[in-house]
């Protein structure tokens, strides 16, 4: 009777032991998951606010700039945006935060400065054409372009503080702290499995329903710092685990909106720049023509300058037009067959006069006879822009390789240089839209960072893939595969 009721205290105080271990360990897990929601959801709402009502006076300063000006929201959406400000500043925040903020700040009161002295600026153009003062009218032009350059960069600097680096420190330390809670629940299944097998069955069932929620949350937040932003979380529940998984939906939901807006508004200013382009580059073409007239040395060379320029300012509109495309998923492919030795024969031919300057050896070391199908003008790009980096970085008398060999069945292109080649911490950014190697401002190499983010949309439309393979100080080759013709 005795040892009886000896083991029936033992068993009760080892599932007293259990229940006990069970509810502090179900504690830590909720309080970890509170803290998700009372610090770090909020940050990244508040972050989105920001960036839409910071897009939004942008879109103020861009119609009072296409219309006659008129009565703006400019300056209560800058209200509405430090509400926000206030919102998040009031939570607890990181130091490298706090820092960020006190950018944002600065880099805000100049964004609202400019702005209001873009849509004065407008105000008095319209005075001066009515006056006819041309030259006035021309100063006021200029005053206009360069302060939209610096309100368009600062629009940009603030967009990456709150959407690419706020945000994204919020979502890793939601990942963080979700990964602590699922280590936590982990160590606590040990000690249930050392304690008793009976009590093991118990508290796995309860740990395992909290497990099971907080891996898929743990997925979910793993997809979202991929940038795959088209993931959702399923229905887990009404607590505060559900409310988590919820809110996250909601947040991405929101940035997806965001994200939408500021592709109108590149596809808003890439248009407004393109029309007057067109012009400016017929009225060169007709000063440039004999029957117009004579033009002097002085008058040539500006003559050509201006045709220059807004042929580069034309592609890289282009560029812009074409990145997208490729993240609408709206790009058009005209595929044919192609021979591949012929087409890389032509490729060399016509871009060799390119390596004059830099004394670049230029080789093509294609000899197999292959055939592919694809889209010959979007081949020609990705084969200038590969070259053309590879012009850009190489030395003086340096070498670059255009190859293409058979590889089961895809044919794989390769464009090789002795350059100096690319960090490998750099190399899995170097195919994202507007990434550049070198950020400072006093880099050497120019572009806008959309060419290779180009060449991969058109590689993938045609069933392809692209990499690129880097030795520091020694050699980068670029890969892209296109399928075989049938």
């Amino acid at each position: 009777m005795k040892i009886t009721y000896s083991i029936l205290v033992l068993l009760i105080s080892l599932v007293v032991s259990i229940g006990v271990i069970s509810y502090i360990g179900i504690g830590i897990i909720q309080n970890d998951v509170i803290n998700i929601v009372e610090h770090e959801i909020p940050k990244i709402q508040y972050a989105l606010e920001m960036e839409i009502y910071i897009n939004e006076m942008a879109q103020d300063v861009l119609e009072n700039l296409a219309q006659v000006p008129e009565e703006t929201m400019f300056n209560e959406d800058a209200e509405k945006f430090r509400f926000f400000h206030d919102q998040y500043t009031a939570l607890e925040l990181t130091d490298h935060e706090k820092e960020l903020m006190v950018q944002l700040d600065a880099k805000f009161e100049q964004f609202v400065l400019l702005g209001n002295e873009l849509i004065e600026i407008e105000k008095l153009e319209i005075i001066e054409i009515q006056q006819e003062h041309a030259d006035k009218v021309l100063e006021l032009e200029k005053m206009k372009l360069s302060d939209f350059d610096k309100f368009h960069t600062l629009l940009k600097e603030m967009d990456d503080i709150l959407d690419n680096q706020l945000q994204v420190e919020a979502v890793e330390r939601i990942s963080e702290e979700e990964h602590e809670a699922l280590v936590t629940i982990q160590e606590f299944f040990i000690v249930l499995l050392v304690v008793v097998s009976i009590t093991l069955v118990i508290g796995y069932i309860i740990t395992k329903r909290f497990g099971d929620r907080l891996s898929r949350l743990v997925k979910f937040a793993y997809e979202i710092e991929k940038g795959n932003y088209e993931s959702r979380t399923d229905d887990i529940g009404n607590d505060e685990i559900g409310y988590l998984g919820r809110a996250l939906n909601q947040s991405i939901i929101q940035l997806e909106q965001v994200t939408k807006k500021k592709d109108e508004f590149a596809s808003m200013v890439t248009h407004e720049l393109k029309t007057p382009l067109v012009p400016i580059i017929g009225f060169c073409e007709i000063l440039k023509d004999p029957k117009s007239g004579e033009l002097n040395e002085l008058q040539e060379e500006s003559v050509d300058e201006i045709y220059k320029n807004s042929n580069e300012l034309l592609h890289l509109i282009q560029n812009m037009l074409n990145a997208q495309k490729v993240e609408l998923h709206k790009l058009k492919f005209k595929l044919k067959i192609i021979d591949v030795n012929q087409y890389m024969k032509g490729r060399h031919k016509n871009l060799e006069y390119l390596m004059k300057d830099k004394n670049i050896q230029f080789d093509n070391q294609c000899t197999g006879e292959l055939a592919i199908k694809g889209d010959e003008e979007k081949l020609n790009e990705i084969f200038s822009n590969m070259v053309l980096n590879a012009i850009d970085f190489v030395p003086e008398k340096g070498k670059i390789e255009i190859n293409a060999i058979g590889s089961g069945k895809m044919v794989l292109f390769s464009i090789r240089d002795n350059g100096k080649g690319i960090p490998k911490d750099k190399i899995g950014n170097m195919f994202k839209k507007f990434y550049q190697i070198d950020t400072s401002i006093t880099r050497k190499h120019g572009g806008s960072g959309l060419g290779l983010a180009i060449c991969k949309g058109f590689v993938d439309g045609m069933g392809g893939k692209i990499w690129v393979e880097s030795d520091v100080g020694k050699e980068t080759t670029f890969f892209f595969t296109i399928p075989k013709a049938d």
